[in-house]
């Protein structure tokens, strides 16, 4: 009979091993879908630049970001076609996303629970940091 206790107590620990989610698990599942981008805002000075500033006109089209659970994405500036569609890979890692562009390149956003958006890091005018904002479409 003491030996059934032990095992079940032992059965009990190992069950609870690795059957939770973790941090990154969650923000992956929240993240994971299409996000439309809403303002930009220079990451110095919080200064915000208008969209069509950073990325023409056709930025009213719909340009955005496309996160999905596979960890693939797509980025879309200016014109939304073939020519100005981005693809990659992400991680999580906390609230922080990393991005890797299919050419190479990376760059990081971060999940703010708080406001339910992504802010994205990056450098559209090649010297000047920009933070893009980026809420989740119904």
């Amino acid at each position: 009979m003491r030996a059934l206790s032990v095992i079940f107590v032992l059965l009990t620990l190992l069950s609870g091993c690795g059957g939770s989610q973790t941090e990154a698990d969650d923000i992956s599942g929240i993240i994971a879908g299409r996000w439309v981008i809403n303002y930009a805002v220079n990451a110095d000075d919080g200064t915000e630049l208008p969209l069509q500033l950073l990325y023409g006109s056709a930025i009213i089209l719909g340009d955005g970001l496309t996160l999905y659970s596979d960890g693939s994405f797509t980025k879309y500036y200016g014109v939304t076609d073939d020519i100005s569609k981005q693809e990659g890979s992400y991680s999580v890692d906390g609230n922080t996303i990393i991005f890797v562009y299919d050419y190479g390149n990376t760059e990081t956003a971060l999940y703010l629970p708080s406001s339910r958006e992504i802010e994205y890091h990056c450098y559209p005018l090649e010297d000047e940091a920009v933070y893009e904002y980026y809420t989740k479409a119904e």
